[in-house]
C-alpha cells in the first residue's frame, strides 16, 4: 500500500465538525483538561457546541489563520492548527471589540469557557499561558492586537 498523501490548506466553516473531532481526540487523555473541562460537569453536546462556536469565531478573525492537513485518499482532516498573524485592529474593529466586551459584561456572560468548566482552574491554566505569551511576544511591533 502506498503511503498516504496529505495536503495543507485553509480551514473553512464546512470543516468545523472535523476540527472538533480532531481536537477532542488530541486532548481526550490530557490530564489538565480532565480538571479544567470535567466530563462529568460538561455534557458532550455542550462542549462540542462550545468548541464549534470557538473555532467558527477564529475563522472570522483577520489576525488568525486556521490550516488543515487533509488525507487526500479519505478527505478526512488528520490535523489542524491555528496561527496568529500580524494584524493591527482598525478603529472600527477596536470599537466592535469594546462593544462586545461591554455587552457580555452587561449580560453577565462569561462566554470564554463552556458551561460546567472549572473557571478557577481555567483562569489559572490559561491565564498563565496568556501571561507567558504576553511576556515573550512583542505584540505591538510584531503582531498587532490579537486578543
Amino acid at each position: 500500500m502506498a503511503p498516504p498523501n496529505f495536503i495543507i490548506s485553509p480551514c473553512t466553516p464546512s470543516d468545523l465538525d472535523q476540527m472538533v473531532n480532531v481536537y477532542e481526540r488530541a486532548f481526550q487523555n490530557d490530564y489538565l483538561s480532565s480538571f479544567t473541562f470535567p466530563k462529568n460537569a460538561i455534557p458532550t453536546s455542550v462542549k462540542r457546541r462550545w468548541l464549534h462556536n470557538r473555532f467558527l469565531t477564529s475563522l472570522s478573525k483577520p489576525e488568525i489563520r486556521n490550516f488543515k492537513v487533509v488525507d487526500t485518499e479519505t478527505g478526512n482532516i488528520a490535523a489542524w492548527s491555528r496561527w496568529g498573524f500580524p494584524h493591527a485592529l482598525n478603529e472600527e474593529e477596536k470599537a466592535e471589540k469594546d462593544r462586545k466586551k461591554e455587552r457580555e459584561k452587561l449580560e453577565g456572560k462569561k462566554s470564554e469557557w463552556p458551561e460546567g468548566a472549572n473557571l478557577e482552574l481555567c483562569d489559572l491554566k490559561f491565564g498563565a499561558l496568556d501571561r507567558m505569551r504576553n511576556q515573550n511576544v512583542d505584540w505591538e511591533n510584531t503582531y498587532g492586537e490579537t486578543t
